[in-house]
């Protein structure tokens, strides 16, 4: 009763929005659709329950030796501005086969398995890099459980890799006599083999008691109900099946939802008011929207950039709405002293005074400015250079570049720099992480991270478009000394100026706007170091 009542007050527009009522509705709407795929009852192709989606096995897209992606589909119900409103999200979900270990190494060794395949394969022992290539796949692309046709176990084991002899050469100890794995199933359990020149699939860990070499061909792949991940090709294969052109997935849900879940919203929601209202045609439903215009950005000089619909701003050369002015730097480098030296630019000018000539140049076209004259600025920050060693912490780094710019801009003993520019050789975590924990929460200090490798260090480095990435570096420098990039031209727009259609509230007199932004922060809690 509680949630027929709130199924028919959402329809009036007038109802909040309880999350345990709306968690049960939902449930109660796909009730009927999964009480059919666990009975069985969707004829010969049927589905499965996995998690909150329900999949079917028509149209199954084969992922690798030992699994295949099914189609299916999430429903959820929500309360939307256009009223309550089911959703059927197409998704796909892998699953494992159930196939002969002989067809699954005819697959792994990139043959089809066939008749003629399996002809070739039973026709000459494999050579060692297809032995090599079987175990190297099954360690980084396939897992796989297998049972036995001769004599079937309580639970499936799993193949830790395939053995470099053939069934008739792998010898081991039976009773004190020497025999090999062909003889012996032969003698204990009167099977000739067919495939006596492939490899054995070894379960368990050589030398001990739960060791196992067994023919592949009496080996049956299981599902795994216990399997996490998929291997690389595989996820590679299951993303190709999943992407799709719109109108595919298009037709696609209209298919499941008629054809599938042709149950959805059935009897069980019925019975509490819920109806399944199809869109034009028999489509989808179509929703109203309000599109908001774009924002448009006021630069230096009464500048305004209007990106259109495209939503992206060219700014080389847009000079900034406030540039702030660069009075004092350093410059930290993360690399030996004898690679910098060694990484030449055009005409063989020293690589660290062109990189600064390139950050100056790029300040002045955005009419940032430096406190000395453009070729002193050069020269003092030339010289408040620290390389850092192997072994030093960020902390230390920083303190020596600290020093350093205190010598080359002749500050006073207890000032420190506007900001510190540090020179890494990649983008990782470290030391970028520890470098910004240090400067935010230990030294006080500005940092500006630069990457070595698209700055033009090396002789693998990009060192193309340096001018646009400096360009890049500089907005961000801006901000860091206080100035102002832009500022928005006619204030905030409007997110919802009307109530939707099937709301019967008095609309409110002022727009109702929530802005959510976020910032980085640092942890302010380091790990301990050695």
């Amino acid at each position: 009763a509680a949630i027929a009542g709130f199924v028919a007050a959402a329809a009036r527009g007038g109802a909040e929005v309880p999350r345990t009522e709306l968690q049960a509705l939902d449930v109660l709407a796909k009730a009927d659709v999964v009480r059919d795929v666990v009975a069985g009852a969707q004829g010969p192709s049927p589905g499965r329950v996995v998690g909150d989606g329900v999949y079917w096995q028509e149209g199954k897209v084969k992922l690798g030796p030992s699994a295949e992606a099914w189609h299916g589909a999430k429903q959820t119900l929500s309360i939307t501005q256009s009223g309550p409103m089911a959703t059927l999200n197409a998704s796909m979900v892998a699953q494992p086969v159930t196939s002969e270990l002989l067809h699954v190494v005819a697959e792994m060794l990139r043959m089809r398995p066939d008749g003629p395949s399996l002809q070739r394969l039973r026709s000459r022992p494999l050579a060692q890099p297809e032995v090599v290539e079987l175990n190297n796949r099954l360690r980084s692309e396939v897992t796989l459980k297998v049972n036995f046709k001769h004599r079937p176990l309580p639970s499936a084991r799993t193949v830790r890799s395939f053995s470099f002899r053939a069934a008739r050469e792998l010898m081991f100890d039976c009773g004190g006599t020497q025999t090999s794995v062909e003889a012996y199933y032969r003698d204990k359990y009167g099977v000739t083999l067919q495939y006596g020149n492939l490899p054995c699939a070894e379960l368990g860990q050589a030398g001990t008691r739960g060791y196992m070499a067994v023919p592949v061909e009496l080996c049956v792949v299981v599902p795994e109900t216990g399997r996490r991940k998929l291997g690389a090709a595989e996820t590679a294969a299951m993303v190709r099946a999943a992407a799709m052109p719109p109108r595919e997935r298009h037709d696609l849900v209209l298919h499941l939802l008629k054809h599938k879940m042709r149950t959805a919203l059935g009897p069980t929601a019925r019975a509490l008011g819920l109806r399944l209202q199809e869109g034009p045609g028999g489509g989808m439903a179509q929703v109203p929207g309000h599109v908001l215009d774009p924002p448009r950005l006021e630069y230096g000089g009464t500048q305004c950039v209007d990106p259109g619909c495209t939503g992206a701003w060219q700014l080389i050369g847009v000079p900034l709405l406030r540039p702030a002015t660069l009075r004092s730097a350093a410059l930290v480098c993360y690399y030996q002293q004898r690679d910098i030296d060694a990484t030449r630019v055009e005409g063989g000018a020293d690589f660290l005074t062109a990189l600064i000539e390139e950050l100056v140049g790029a300040m002045e076209q955005k009419r940032m400015a430096t406190a000395q004259p453009r070729a002193d600025f050069i020269q003092r920050l030339r010289a408040s250079v620290a390389y850092v060693g192997n072994g030093v912490r960020a902390e230390g780094a920083l303190q020596m570049g600290i020093d350093a710019a205190r010598r080359g801009f002749g500050l006073a003993p207890s000032a420190k720099p506007q900001i510190i520019f540090v020179l890494v050789p990649h983008k990782s975590r470290d030391p970028y992480e520890s470098v910004k924990r240090a400067a935010d929460t230990q030294l006080g200090v500005m940092t500006q991270v630069l990457v070595g490798s698209s700055m033009g260090v090396g002789r693998n480095a990009d060192r193309n478009g340096l001018g646009k990435k400096m360009e890049g570096v500089v907005l961000k420098l801006n901000m860091k000394l206080g100035g102002d990039n832009a500022r928005l031209v006619g204030g905030v727009p409007l997110f919802m100026s009307k109530l939707p259609p099937w709301s019967q509230a008095k609309p409110p007199k002022q727009p109702r706007v929530m802005l959510v932004g976020a910032d980085v922060s640092h942890a302010t809690n380091p790990p301990a170091e050695g």
